[in-house]
């Protein structure tokens, strides 16, 4: 059937590394992501520390995109 295009969003630490481990699945079963552009992901966070990581290898995951990471800093 026809592909749906959907948004996965990760919130904070651990939808982080939801994200990472969900786009390196992606990656190992089709290949570039450029292969399945339905999918995207989006990764918000408040903590700055945590936005920086997310542009960092962590161990076998890889980083996110730099277009798919949001600051929600707290006012």
């Amino acid at each position: 059937g026809p592909l749906r295009p959907a948004v996965v969003i990760g919130l904070g630490w651990t939808g982080q590394r939801v994200l990472r481990r969900f786009r390196k699945l992606l990656a190992e079963r089709y290949g570039s992501a450029r292969r399945v552009p339905a999918v995207r992901t989006v990764y918000l966070d408040t903590d700055p520390e945590a936005i920086a990581a997310a542009a960092a290898p962590s161990g076998d995951l890889p980083p996110l995109p730099a277009e798919g990471v949001l600051a929600a800093p707290l006012n």
